[in-house]
C-alpha cells in the first residue's frame, strides 16, 4: 500500500468520531451502517479506500463456530453487500467464532424481474450509492475481522474469483472451502440475497426459490439447497437473510441437513439483516444453535422496531418435521371426509397473508379452521395440529409490527386459485396429501 493511501486512512479513521459525533450518532445505543454512511454522503464526507487483498491466514485453529455467509449481490441489491459487511465488521465475533463471506457483486444492477419498481424490497438501482473506493465487481471471499472504519471493507480478501451464485454446486463449493479453509466444531450457513418461499419470481424457473443471479439468469430452488447443503456436509444452523423463505415447504427440503432454520415468513425490507444486530448479542451468550439462531431473530426485529418497520423473524427446529408432516396428513384427511371445504376456505381467506400472495401462516389457518368448524373432532385436532407447531417447531418468533400480530412463525403454501403443478416436486408434497388438499379447497360449488 502506498504512503499516501496509509496516510489517507490514517488520517480518515481520526476523523471518524468527529463525524459521529457532528452527525450526532451515539453507537454505543446501536446505529446501522446503513444509516451512517446515509447521514455522512448528506454531510459530505468523504469515504476512506478499501485495503487490497491479502493472503488467507494458514494453518487456522479449529473454532467452535464457523459462520459462511453466502451474500449474493449480482443483481439490485449490489450495493447492500458493502453495508453488510461493515455491520459485520463494527461488531466483529467472539474469538471462538470464524465469519466468512462470499460476496458477488455487479457494475450496473439490472431490473430485478419482471420490471425495475420500488417495492418494498426490490430496490431502483443506485450505482453511485456506495463510496468509489468499494464499488468493485466480481466475487470475492473475506474473512470478516473487526475494524473502525464505518465505510470502507478493510477484512483481507482470500480470494477473488467468477462464479455463477444462482448455481446451487457453487454454492456447496463455497461451503466446502469454509469448512476446509476454517474449520470448527459446528457451522452456520446463510444465505443472502432475494427469496420467494419455495417458488420462483419467473414461472419459467419452476420450484425456485432464492439466490438470484442477474448475469446468468439462475437462482436456486428449494430441492437445490438441499442439495447444496447435503453436498457441504449439512450445517447446525441454516438462515435465509432473504424475503419469504420461511415455509413450511423449505424447511421440509432441509430438515435432514440442519438441526435450525431462521428465516422471514414476509418480504424483508432492502437493507435485510443489520448484521451488528445479531452479532453483537454473540458476545456474551453460550453459543448453542438455539441462542446464535434466537440472537439473529432478536437483533432483526430490535433494529427494525427501532425503524418502525413492520417485520416477521422467526427460528425453528428440524427435528420434529417428519412427524409433522405426519399430523398434518392426519388433518388433512379428517379435514377432507368431513366436506366443510366453504368453511375451510372462509378460513384460509381470513389467515394471515404474506407478499406473495400464496403464502399464508400455518398456525393463523389451523386456529381459524377451528374456530369455523362444526366438527368438535376437527376442532380438537386443528388446535392439537397449531399447538404442536407453537411447542416442538417454532421456538423464537419476534415479528414487528400490528399487520404482524397473526405471524406465528411458519408459512405454507395456500394459492388463491388451483395450485402450481410444480408445487408437486416437493418433498413436502410428495410426502403427504398436502398438494390434493389445496387442489380440493379451490374447487368451486356447494359442499
Amino acid at each position: 500500500m502506498g504512503k499516501n493511501i496509509v496516510t489517507f486512512i490514517v488520517i480518515s479513521l481520526l476523523f471518524i468520531p468527529a463525524i459521529a459525533g457532528a452527525l450526532d450518532m451515539d453507537f454505543n445505543q446501536g446505529i446501522s451502517v446503513k444509516d451512517f454512511i446515509k447521514s455522512a454522503k448528506s454531510a459530505g464526507y468523504a469515504p476512506v479506500p478499501a485495503v487490497p487483498a491479502a493472503k488467507p491466514q494458514q494453518d487456522v485453529a479449529v473454532k467452535e463456530w464457523t459462520i459462511m455467509v453466502f451474500m449474493n449481490g449480482k443483481n439490485n441489491l449490489t450495493d447492500y453487500t458493502i453495508d453488510d459487511m461493515n455491520e459485520m465488521e463494527m461488531t466483529g465475533v467472539p474469538e471462538n467464532v470464524n465469519l466468512v463471506v462470499e460476496a458477488g457483486r455487479i457494475p450496473r444492477p439490472p431490473p430485478t424481474f419482471p420490471i425495475d419498481f420500488p417495492y418494498f424490497m426490490v430496490m431502483k438501482p443506485a450505482p453511485t450509492r456506495v463510496p468509489a473506493a468499494s464499488a468493485w465487481t466480481g466475487v470475492r471471499r473475506y474473512y470478516i475481522q473487526k475494524d473502525n472504519n464505518l465505510v470502507a471493507v478493510t477484512s483481507p480478501i482470500l480470494e477473488e474469483l467468477k462464479a455463477d451464485m444462482g448455481d446451487w454446486q457453487h454454492l456447496a463449493e463455497f461451503g466446502l472451502w469454509a469448512k476446509e479453509k476454517f474449520p470448527a466444531r459446528h457451522y452456520m450457513l446463510i444465505v443472502w440475497d432475494h427469496g420467494n418461499g419455495w417458488k420462483s419470481r419467473d414461472i419459467g424457473y419452476p420450484v425456485k426459490a432464492i439466490s438470484a443471479d442477474d448475469e446468468t439468469g439462475r437462482e436456486i430452488s428449494g430441492v437445490q439447497l438441499g442439495q447444496a447443503l447435503a453436498k457441504m456436509g449439512g450445517v447446525d444452523i441454516y438462515a435465509s437473510d432473504a424475503c419469504l423463505m420461511q415455509m413450511v415447504e423449505v424447511a421440509y427440503e432441509l430438515k435432514n441437513y440442519t438441526s435450525v432454520i431462521v428465516g422471514s415468513e414476509e418480504n424483508e425490507p432492502g437493507a435485510g439483516w443489520a448484521y451488528n444486530y445479531f452479532l453483537g448479542r454473540l458476545q456474551n451468550i453460550d453459543l448453542t444453535a438455539e441462542n446464535i439462531a434466537e440472537a439473529a431473530v432478536r437483533g432483526f426485529s430490535q433494529y427494525y422496531g427501532e425503524q418502525k418497520t413492520g417485520v416477521t423473524i422467526s427460528a425453528l427446529h428440524t427435528r420434529d418435521l417428519s412427524t409433522l408432516k405426519t399430523l398434518t396428513n392426519q388433518w388433512v384427511a379428517l379435514a377432507m371426509n368431513l366436506g366443510e371445504r366453504s368453511l375451510l376456505y372462509q378460513a384460509e381467506k381470513e389467515s394471515k397473508i404474506f407478499s406473495n400472495i400464496e403464502s399464508r401462516d400455518m398456525m393463523d389457518f389451523l386456529t381459524l379452521a377451528a374456530a369455523k368448524t362444526g366438527s368438535s373432532v376437527l376442532k380438537e385436532k386443528s388446535l392439537e395440529l397449531a399447538g404442536f407447531i407453537s411447542s416442538n417447531v417454532v421456538f423464537a418468533n419476534a415479528p414487528y409490527g400490528d399487520s404482524y400480530k397473526n405471524a406465528t412463525g411458519l408459512a405454507i403454501y395456500m394459492p388463491y386459485s388451483i395450485p402450481d403443478s410444480s408445487y408437486s416436486n416437493l418433498a413436502w408434497a410428495k410426502a403427504g396429501n398436502w398438494y390434493q388438499f389445496i387442489t380440493w379447497l379451490q374447487k368451486t360449488g356447494s359442499n
